[in-house]
């Protein structure tokens, strides 16, 4: 059963600095290689900065989306 998620990254030193990665996978590991095989980082090295992957519901994932 697929599941949706949002891997966020952060950078920088200011609050807010980074971006989220809204994405459909089985599990947050799936999610991460996903993002990675499909070239979704901003830059390849960003994969070390991921702050968290959490589970979103199907809404939140549509509004990111958006």
């Amino acid at each position: 059963m697929e599941k949706y998620f949002d891997i966020h990254v952060t950078y920088g030193n200011k609050d807010g600095d980074g971006y989220s990665i809204p994405i459909i996978a089985n599990s947050e590991e799936d999610a991460k290689q996903r993002a990675i095989n499909e070239r979704l980082f901003e830059y390849e090295d960003d994969v070390d900065d991921i702050d968290y992957i959490e589970e979103i519901t199907k809404d939140e994932y549509n509004a990111m989306k958006e």
